[in-house]
């Protein structure tokens, strides 16, 4: 090989070498430290007929709970469905049959992280019907 064609071999590997680790130091991994549910401080109000029951629809929940497989999340029946069907769990609310429904996204559609929220702040808050 000449001495210019070794040469070039020489500075397009260096070329490559830098190029390469410019490339490996560049990339960073981003990540974020995911939402974290906090529970909602005593005088917050959450009202069910007014925040809550409309998410059934809203997520469509209705489609198949509407009257023929319990729990029935019409708004007209939701409220009595859930708290006395063992849906609700005052004592570890995410442990809900209702909350674990609405983050399973294989049950149905998947349910915004807020209102996901807004649900748990409504049965930490005793799960009233206002």
């Amino acid at each position: 090989m000449s001495k210019i064609r070794e040469g070039a071999v020489a500075n397009i590997c260096f070329t490559l070498f830098v190029l390469a680790l410019i490339g490996l130091t560049a990339c960073e991994k981003y990540s974020y430290d995911p939402p974290v549910y906090e529970p909602p401080e005593a005088g917050e109000v959450v009202y069910y007929g007014q925040q809550i029951a409309p998410l059934f629809e809203e997520y469509n929940c209705t489609g198949c709970h509407g009257g023929g497989i319990s729990p029935d999340l019409r708004p007209a029946n939701s409220f009595k469905e859930l708290t006395e069907g063992g849906y609700i769990n005052l004592d570890e609310p995410e442990e809900s049959g209702v909350v674990k429904n609405c983050i399973d996204y294989e049950h149905g559609e998947e349910w915004a992280t807020d209102d996901v929220w807004l649900l748990l702040d409504w049965i930490y808050l005793g799960a009233s019907d206002n």
